[in-house]
């Protein structure tokens, strides 16, 4: 063989025999054992020192132990090195599996004595045909584990099928028990969609809806939830005539959290109480029915800490007791006996928990039902608040357990009586809101009923009786009588209220017991066509809870709701019979998704939550993230085709929009100053950057603290106040609060500072023509401290019907519901001048001339009657010209000449009254938009309740110096205190609006 086939040349001769001679010194080093000699231990006489022998001869050993070690390993090799030689590698191995079997025990020994790394197999990284192959044995061992359990359950049914007493029964399958205390997982999903539901959870109805209704995007689930937002049919006004009008409005409300709680009376009434629900006359006389489990109550919910702060608004519900359904009001001091008893008890048992059962007292359940934006919130408070009571409180997370669905409009009780049917076991009483539920298909609007009704029943399967036909209703005045009856009687106040749905057995077993629609369809086969099948023993019991619901007082005529609860795995069937009923009056059931809800609240003059109460913790997540989605759409537009809000002109002081266009900007509002130094004693100013939070729906690092953020870098996207460091610690006020704020505060203004900002949610209704936008800006008329803003206030003041005869419009024509029959909403004030505007092209001279003859005496007149108006209105009032601070008579001439100029509110050039400033800023409509039901633009905001009782307070020497004694000088006060000035947002000019306050 040549040189050149060799890997490498041959050692020569020399290093061969040193690299030998090395490896023997290394092993006779190795065998080489020192020692120490003895004579050092011997003295001179022959003695012997102990100590120094014992030190040479330990030497020695620890020497031949040293020796021993050394030799053991210095000839040897590792076993990975004992492979054969067509195995051989250059570097070791760390598995011990790739050496062959007769090796590994040596080679764990080896490592575990170097403490060398291992591979496990729970920590390798499967490859492909692995990774298969685990695939493969996980699901051949849950279907093996399918089968087993299968076979089990047949087994056990066999058995028990041969006992005749179903006490003697046995049940060998295990019943998953709630978890308490603790928040509860999501349902499992079926391996087909599972990839769809890591981050978010389906609703029961999720296939049906997918396929009907715009979906929140997959990758951003609004709430941990998968939630339709609307049909993708038009259905803006289909949706507005179904609810009030003809048909009924239905949604799968199972997004609502339900929270349950279980625990002694005294101390779940001590909880609700801990958190703030309830007016005090909810726990008196007047609540005994709540408590007792036949009605509801709805209330919000507060911080037991932090000034009890707003969290959600939230309903309750009792535990029906059948002891005390028939308690009356002269039994009341009786009922509170009863409960001092019992709380003694319950403190007594804390104290001593070795007491007989006797003397313990009787656990009763509460359900709570809140939105899902504030669940996480209110579920960490009351499990505070639980844990304090003695005995403890415990919880349960039912967000998955029980489903709800709403139905809205004057078909919704024929629809829903349709699709539950109640059914009854053949040994059990028909119980009284089954009977009651009964009587009741011919109810047009669940508002009639008694506030807070429940009904309580079983309902069977509806799969079995589908497709129902048309109900016939009777609508004679008999029936129309025995209603009316049945409503002032209500018969379930002093029945029996089924309450299964409080029991996790009775949901469970309805949910279990609910056959497949192949079985259903089977059944269905096998009968005569038109007739339904046979109910049988097995067939589901469906335990159902339904809540009348009422609508805002201030909406008159409005339709109710229907609230039922079920259970989660039961709501499916339910709702696909419910969408396919044939309603009486024509077409099916309509469903909605969340625009509709935030629709449907608008027309009813109801605040939504969160989006109408942004100074929660869930308003606050909320508004961040539609300010994001406004700003990405204002930001994809080219600079030429969106608006410019720098180069807004409002008012004389600078140009630029007040705060950021796109948002509800309360920064810009709470930390505005009109005079850099003299702040404004309502606002505490934080040093802090400003831009708009992330879309994540969860709590602000700050929380009661806004910071709105500027995320715009050119320089037509920079704001002068929304860039100041400012925030300001803010509270939402609820109805009740900002009622009793607001009210209390009306004769006494408040002067004294506070470092704390109140806002408080407000309806408001434009009196002239325009329509309210989110993000529009609301204002108060400016003060009449100078002649400048004295005669802006007038200005504004003219406009309304109330205080200006001139501007009083037509009335609206209404039909038998209260709906507008015409959506005009104000006809055109100069209708008559406008009649003859028209001019044919052939006309004469002399038809012209006469024509713009006839125009200005009409001209005239109209001027002629709104001066004559005005001046008695101004004698009336009292404003001479010792009223008018600051004004002569040229400038009061002057006045009045711009308030009689016609249309002041109807036109674009330059007549319209100039928008306050933004020291009169005091806050931003939420929601807002043409509400159908009115047939005018409508709105609903919040307002900063401190400036508007500053404003109160400043305009309150010139009211009282107009001379308010009468009752009618009175409203008429209160009325000009509740005008505003909304402007919508990027626009100049501002229509005026009277606000009220949310109930």
């Amino acid at each position: 063989m040549s040189t050149r086939a060799q890997k490498r040349e041959a050692p020569e001769a020399s290093e061969a025999s040193s690299s030998v001679a090395r490896k023997r010194q290394k092993t006779q080093a190795i065998r080489a054992i020192p020692s120490q000699s003895t004579d050092a231990a011997l003295s001179v006489t022959g003695e012997l020192d102990v100590a120094s022998f014992v030190k040479a001869r330990e030497y020695e050993i620890n020497a031949l132990e040293k020796s021993m070690q050394n030799t053991r390993h210095g000839l040897t090799t590792r076993a990975f090195q004992q492979v054969p030689r067509k195995m051989r590698r250059r570097t070791a191995s760390h598995n011990v599996k790739k050496v062959p079997r007769r090796l590994r025990r040596r080679a764990e020994k080896e490592m575990k004595e170097d403490n060398t790394p291992t591979v496990t197999a729970r920590r390798r990284i499967p490859s492909t045909k692995m990774r298969l192959r685990l695939q493969t044995a996980k699901r051949i061992k849950a279907m093996s584990s399918k089968h087993k359990s299968a076979r089990a359950r047949k087994k056990e049914a066999k058995r028990n099928a041969q006992e005749t007493d179903p006490e003697a029964r046995l049940s060998t399958t295990i019943v998953p028990r709630i978890k308490r205390n603790r928040l509860a997982d999501p349902p499992k999903a079926t391996s087909k969609f599972k990839k769809r539901q890591i981050h978010k959870t389906w609703l029961p109805t999720h296939l049906w809806h997918a396929k009907r209704a715009h979906m929140t995007r997959p990758s951003e689930p609004l709430w941990r939830m998968a939630i339709p937002l609307s049909p993708t049919e038009k259905s803006y006004r289909p949706s507005h005539r179904a609810s009030g009008g003809r048909g009924a409005v239905a949604w799968d409300m199972s997004y609502m959290a339900t929270i349950g709680c279980e625990g002694p009376e005294p101390a779940l009434v001590a909880m609700l109480k801990a958190v703030g629900f309830g007016r005090d006359d909810l726990w008196a006389s007047k609540g005994k029915r709540w408590r007792n489990g036949v009605r509801s109550a709805s209330g919000w919910a507060y911080e037991r800490d932090n000034d009890k702060r707003t969290i959600t608004p939230m309903t309750v519900l009792w535990e029906y007791q059948h002891n005390k359904s028939s308690v009356d009001s002269s039994q009341e001091p009786m009922v509170d006996t009863i409960a001092s008893e019992m709380e003694h008890a319950a403190n007594r048992h804390a104290s001593n928990p070795s007491l007989p059962n006797k003397f313990k007292p009787a656990k009763k359940k509460v359900l709570l039902r809140v939105h899902p934006s504030a669940f996480h919130q209110l579920w960490t408070e009351l499990f505070k608040v639980a844990k304090m009571q003695r005995p403890p409180i415990v919880l349960e997370d039912l967000r998955f357990e029980i489903a709800s669905l709403e139905v809205t409009g004057p078909a919704s009780t024929e629809a829903l009586y349709a699709v539950l049917q109640p059914t009854v076991a053949s040994d059990e009483p028909i119980p009284s809101s089954a009977r009651t539920w009964t009587r009741l298909p011919g109810l047009t609007n669940p508002a009639s009923l008694p506030l807070g009704a429940i009904l309580g029943f079983k309902t069977s399967d509806p799969r079995l009786t589908h497709p129902r036909k048309p109900i016939a209703i009777k609508t004679d005045q008999n029936s129309n009588d025995e209603l009316t009856d049945l409503m002032m009687d209500w018969p379930p106040d002093n029945g029996v209220v089924q309450a299964d749905i409080f029991s996790h057995k009775a949901r469970r077993t309805a949910s279990r017991s609910l056959p497949s629609q192949k079985a259903v369809n089977r059944r269905k086969g096998l009968t005569l066509p038109g007739e339904t099948p046979e109910p049988k023993e097995t067939d589901p019991h469906v335990p159902v809870m339904l809540l009348a619901c009422r609508p805002n007082p201030s909406a008159s005529g409005a339709q109710g709701t229907w609230t039922v609860l079920l259970p989660w795995k039961c709501l499916d069937p339910i709702w696909r019979c419910l969408m396919y009923y044939p309603l009486s009056s024509g077409g099916t059931v309509r469903f909605g998704g969340l625009d509709e809800t935030r629709q449907i609240a608008l027309e009813r003059n109801e605040p939504w939550f969160p989006g109408d109460f942004p100074a929660t913790e869930a308003g606050k997540a909320w508004e961040r993230t539609e300010a994001e989605k406004r700003y990405n759409i204002w930001k994809r537009k080219p600079p030429s085709r969106r608006v410019n809000y720098d180069a807004l002109k409002l008012d004389n002081k600078g140009k630029g929009e007040h705060g950021n266009g796109w948002a509800c900007d309360w920064s810009f509002l709470l930390g505005f100053d009109v005079d850099k130094s003299n702040p404004h004693p309502h606002v505490e100013e934080i040093s802090g950057s400003t831009n708009i939070a992330s879309s994540e729906h969860g709590p602000s690092t700050n929380p009661g603290t806004f910071e709105s953020k500027d995320t715009t870098q050119d320089t037509n996207e920079k704001h002068t106040h929304s860039s100041a460091t400012s925030a300001t610690p803010v509270s939402q006020l609820s109805p009740e609060r900002a009622k009793i704020f607001l009210d209390s505060s009306f004769n006494t203004i408040p002067t004294s500072p506070t470092n704390k900002a109140h806002l408080a949610t407000i309806r408001i209704d434009l009196l002239t023509r325009g329509t309210p936008f989110p993000c529009a800006r609301i204002y108060r008329l400016p003060f009449r401290s100078s002649s400048g803003t004295s005669a802006l206030c007038y200005k504004w003041l003219a406009l309304d019907s109330h205080s200006n005869p001139c501007t009083k419009t037509k009335k609206i024509k209404t039909n038998w519901r209260g709906d507008t029959a015409n959506h005009s909403a104000y006809p055109n004030e100069y209708a008559e001048i406008n009649a003859i505007n028209y001019q044919p092209p052939n006309m004469v001279p002399e038809a012209i001339v006469e024509l713009e003859k006839k125009k200005g005496e009409l001209r005239a007149k109209r001027e002629k009657f709104q001066k004559q108006k005005l001046e008695k209105r101004a004698k009336a009032g009292g404003r001479g010209e010792e009223d008018i601070e600051g004004m002569t008579a040229e400038e009061r001439e002057t006045l009045m000449e711009e308030l009689m100029r016609p249309s002041a509110d109807k036109d674009q050039d330059g007549s319209v009254p100039d928008c306050p400033g933004g020291e009169d800023l005091i806050g931003f409509v939420t929601s807002g938009g043409y509400n159908l039901r009115v047939g005018r633009g409508t709105g609903v905001g919040a307002i900063w309740a401190e400036r508007v009782l500053e404003g109160w307070g400043r305009g309150s020497q010139d009211m009282q110096g107009r001379g308010a004694g009468s009752t009618r000088d009175v409203k008429r006060l209160d009325r000009e205190r509740r005008l505003c000035v909304v402007r919508n947002a990027g626009e100049t000019a501002g229509r005026l609006g009277l606000w009220e306050l949310c109930e």
